[in-house]
This record gives C-alpha cells, sequence and structure tokens, in this order.
C-alpha cells in the first residue's frame, strides 16, 4: 500500500483504489529501465529510469528518470529528474530532487534545484532550500523555508484594474 502520509493537507482523495494494484521495488533492488503501470507504485530501491503510473507514486529510494503520477509523496528520496503529479505532491525534509516539479498543489520540506509549478497551492515549510522559480495561485512559506529564485502568483483576474480609480496621484 502507497503510504501518502499527508494526504489531509493534499484535499479529499481515495489513496488507494482498490481496483489497482501497487507494484514495489523493494530496498536493495535496482531496475534499470522505464516503469510504466496502470497502478500504483512504490519505490524503495534504485530506478535508473522513467517511473509512470496512472496511479500513485511513493519514493522512499533513488530515482534516476523522471517520475509521473497521480498523487506523489517522496520521503527521503532522492530523484535527479522531472516530477508531474496530476493532482498532489509532498516532498519531505529529507529529499533532494534535481529537476523540475509541476502539480496541483504542493506541500514542500526538503531540497531541490529546479522549478517548481503549483496549478493550486505551494505551501514550502522550513526545512525547505530551493534554487528555482515558483508558480503558483497561492503561496505559503515559513519561516526558516530558504529560496532563491522568482515567485509568480497567478488567478483568474490577475491584473485586471488591479489599480485603476485606487491612487488619483498617479
Amino acid at each position: 500500500q502507497v503510504p501518502m502520509h499527508h494526504a489531509e493537507n493534499l484535499g479529499e482523495y481515495p489513496l488507494i483504489d482498490a481496483r489497482r494494484e501497487t507494484s514495489i521495488i523493494a530496498k536493495g533492488t535496482t531496475v534499470v529501465g522505464r516503469i510504466r503501470t496502470d497502478g500504483h507504485i512504490e519505490v524503495m530501491g534504485k530506478v535508473e529510469g522513467n517511473v509512470d503510473a496512472e496511479g500513485n507514486v511513493a519514493v522512499s529510494g533513488r530515482v534516476s528518470g523522471n517520475i509521473k503520477g497521480n498523487h506523489l509523496e517522496l520521503l527521503n528520496a532522492q530523484v535527479k529528474g522531472n516530477l508531474t503529479a496530476g493532482a498532489g505532491a509532498f516532498v519531505s525534509s529529507d529529499t533532494v530532487v534535481i529537476g523540475d516539479m509541476s502539480a496541483e498543489n504542493v506541500i514542500f520540506d526538503g531540497r531541490i534545484k529546479g522549478n517548481i509549478v503549483a496549478n493550486q497551492s505551494a505551501e514550502f515549510n522550513r526545512n525547505t532550500y530551493m534554487l528555482g522559480d515558483i508558480t503558483t495561485r497561492t503561496i505559503a512559506v515559513e519561516p526558516g523555508a530558504v529560496i532563491n529564485g522568482m515567485v509568480r502568483t497567478t488567478g483568474d483576474d490577475f491584473g485586471k484594474d488591479a489599480f485603476d480609480d485606487e491612487f488619483d496621484f498617479f
């Protein structure tokens, strides 16, 4: 079972769809090549290649390749590649990512060298160390988080008459 520990922060969704099986790459196991599954996958070992799941992806090992899934959870993981979540993504404080990240909602507490696009919300906890740009609708940053890059917030009415008739002295 994929351990999506921080589901309460990513909205309501079923963690494990009973119709989907979970593949497990055990600690001490190395897979070389692309992994593709219609179900969920948990990587505790090493993968040298892309991981692509229709379901959720949990990584507590190492992946050298892109990761794509519905929900992503990285706990004590090392990833060199781009991360794409159809819904939410959680990255723990002991995780290192070298690559870009894209999701609807992101909760981040690790280290990343890359850009993050969170279509809805991005939350950066105190252990965050980021070298890259952030694009999101809403952002929350805890004291102690380090972000070295540009932050862009977006919205439905972004830029529409933001300052019209507010300041007569312009």
